[in-house]
């Protein structure tokens, strides 16, 4: 198991509230769901915050992975994030597509290959 301090998830629930349920736990920073337009903005900016500090990050630090950045959190030598990994849950992901076109371009611009700076799932 990990801790708060080793992983943050954040949801993305397009397809019901299912996720919302998980808001109560310690990992979590925030789920969004469809029917909140402003929180998923919201979520999505933020997230893409977090992606950017960590890629100054590997440069400053010269990180060579997401392996080694863990190494460095947990070692106390990258205190700027209060998490080494970060986990979005996506529920509903065909909606992005189907229903809610707006979404497509941030979240893609999110989610490409970033295997080196942040974990990622959907």
């Amino acid at each position: 198991s990990s801790t708060p301090a080793e992983v943050a998830i954040y949801g993305l629930d397009l397809a019901g509230s299912g996720l919302r349920r998980l808001e109560g736990f310690p990992h979590v920073g925030g789920v969004a769901t469809r029917g909140d337009e402003t929180r998923i903005t919201r979520l999505l900016e933020e997230l893409s915050g977090m992606v950017a500090s960590r890629e100054r990050l590997f440069k400053e630090h010269h990180v060579e992975s997401m392996a080694h950045l863990r190494r460095l959190h947990a070692a106390g030598r990258i205190p700027q994030l209060t998490s080494a990994d970060i986990v979005l849950l996506v529920d509903g992901y065909g909606a992005i597509r189907n229903d809610m076109e707006w979404l497509e371009a941030p979240f893609t611009h999110l989610m490409p290959e970033r295997p080196a700076t942040a974990s990622t799932s959907c």
